[in-house]
């Protein structure tokens, strides 16, 4: 009997300015594009890459290598390089409703311009969740959100996925990263390094979930791909038997969510609690004193 399917995504985080000047961003951004692209290109088996849901990224990248547009478009086009919706990722509790709405509003344009962009609320990384998302989600046609930072059994469930609604009934499928967007960063090939990590978050995946369909991001801040994570993956599948190990996006988790609805909570209001992981409540105060 399978214990869970364990989905593999890859993907990079990019925080323009929090570990780098913006100029070391764009060279690691350069080197790292086209990794990911030439992978695509030319491995059939590697079929996705998530790019941080932000297109902030390819202004970047744009702005240094405006040839490769053509290129990364035919990639979009073909449903295996995902972009956006956002423009950047925004803190969601420390910015008036109409920057959110016209992040997304920007960041959906530039989408549309390579493609069609990914349809999913996805906030990896902000510090906290308001509780107006599911009804700005729905106005761009979306009904999915994931996110990491704000969330625990506080707010009326203890399952990672549930159904989120705004003030005004307006409703999102929501999946919680209980353990962040990069528990699958660097993932070593060797039987014991991979148990050192995985046999602790197995248990914190697992039990909380409706569908027993777990994520694994493969990716980090600034993180060039993990170039043989087939090699690991057919080693994981070799420890762990009882487990299903797939490489995925993350439509296709919400696909599995979408078939246990009717078993899911209903949960209103914002995410914002820091037990499980910091929601660094101290830097709007910060933001202020140095305006």
């Amino acid at each position: 009997m399978t214990t869970s399917r364990v989905h593999i995504t890859p993907h990079m985080h990019w925080d323009r300015e929090w570990y780098f000047t913006t100029e070391e961003s764009r060279i690691l951004l350069v080197n790292n594009m086209e990794e990911i692209m030439q992978r695509l290109e030319n491995d059939p088996e590697y079929k996705y890459y998530v790019l941080d849901g932000q297109t902030a990224v390819l202004e970047d990248y744009f702005a240094i290598k405006p040839e490769n547009k053509q290129r990364l478009k035919a990639l979009v086009e073909a449903g295996k390089l995902i972009v956006g919706p956002w423009y950047s990722q925004t803190d969601t509790m420390q910015v008036s409703g109409e920057s959110i709405v016209r992040n997304m509003l920007y960041g959906m344009r530039d989408c549309l311009a390579l493609g069609e962009p990914m349809k999913i609320g996805y906030l990896p990384d902000s510090f906290s969740m308001s509780s107006q998302l599911p009804m700005i989600y729905n106005g761009f046609d979306i009904d999915t959100a994931m996110f990491w930072r704000g969330c625990s059994e506080r707010h009326g469930t203890d399952k990672t996925e549930f159904l989120w609604q705004s003030n005004d009934g307006s409703e999102v499928m929501a999946q919680v990263l209980p353990l962040g967007y990069a528990i699958g960063k660097y993932l070593p090939q060797d039987e014991e390094g991979l148990r050192a990590r995985l046999d602790k978050y197995f248990p914190v995946l697992e039990k909380p979930s409706v569908t027993k369909d777990i994520l694994l991001p493969n990716g980090h801040d600034q993180m060039p791909i993990q170039k043989d994570i087939f090699e690991v993956m057919d080693k994981l599948r070799e420890i762990y038997p009882d487990r299903e190990f797939v490489m995925s996006r993350f439509e296709e988790v919400f696909d599995r969510i979408r078939e246990e609805r009717d078993n899911l909570d209903t949960i209103k209001g914002e995410f914002n609690d820091g037990k499980y992981m910091r929601v660094h409540r101290t830097i709007l105060r910060l933001a202020w004193t140095s305006n």
